[in-house]
C-alpha cells in the first residue's frame, strides 16, 4: 500500500482489522495498540457486504447496496464493487471500489463526511466490555492538575477492539464499565 492512498481513520488489516490513527511518511499508529508499525506491514481490508451493513449501507434486495448519493453493485464472480451516483453516472477513476480504505476514502470525497460504523449495529454485533484511555496528557486547568483525555478505545467483553470513541460519546458510560489507562 501507498501512503498516498491512506488516511487517519482508514480501516487496514496489521495482524488484525485496525484503524490508522496517525501517519508520519511510511509509518503508521493504528488503534488495536496503539503501536508504529511501518507501511510495509499495512494490508487492505476487502470490502464485503458485512462491512457495508456496518458502515450504514441499505441493501436493495437485488445486488446493491444504497447510502446517501452513493450506489455500490458487485457483479457475481467479481472481487470489486462498481460505484455509481443516484443518478446512475459511474464514479470515481476506474468505477471500481475493492478495500475498505478506499470506501472511506470515496465517500469522504463525495459526501464531505467520514465514513463511520453504524454504532447500533457494533454494539448488537458485539457487546461492550470495558473502556481504555489510550491517549492522555496531564495538564494545569485553572491551577489544578487534570488529566485531558483525547482518545477511548470501546474494547469488547473478550478485550478486543470494537471502535475509538470521543470522550463526550462516552463519558456517560465511564462509571458503567471497566476503565483502564494504557
Amino acid at each position: 500500500m501507498e501512503a498516498t492512498e491512506l488516511r487517519i481513520g482508514n480501516w487496514v488489516i496489521v495482524n488484525e482489522e485496525c484503524q490508522i490513527e496517525d501517519m508520519f511518511h511510511h509509518v503508521v499508529n493504528v488503534s488495536t495498540r496503539f503501536e508504529t508499525y511501518v507501511l510495509d506491514v499495512v494490508k487492505p481490508i476487502p470490502l464485503t457486504e458485512e462491512w457495508l451493513v456496518r458502515f450504514g449501507f441499505k441493501f436493495d434486495g437485488h445486488c446493491s447496496f444504497w447510502k446517501s448519493d452513493i450506489e455500490l453493485t458487485k457483479d457475481i464472480g467479481e472481487e470489486y464493487y462498481s460505484v455509481f451516483n443516484t443518478h446512475g453516472n459511474s464514479l470515481n477513476r476506474g468505477g471500481i471500489v475493492k478495500y475498505v480504505h478506499q470506501l472511506q476514502n470515496l465517500y469522504f470525497a463525495i459526501i464531505g463526511e467520514e465514513l463511520t460504523e453504524n454504532d447500533k449495529l457494533v454494539t448488537t454485533i458485539r457487546k461492550i466490555g470495558s473502556l481504555e484511555i489510550t491517549k492522555y496528557d496531564f495538564e494545569y486547568v485553572d491551577d489544578e492538575p487534570k488529566i485531558v483525555i483525547s482518545m477511548v478505545k470501546v474494547l469488547d467483553e473478550n478485550g478486543k477492539y470494537i471502535k475509538f470513541a470521543k470522550l463526550k460519546e462516552v463519558s456517560p458510560y465511564l462509571s458503567k464499565y471497566p476503565v483502564s489507562f494504557k
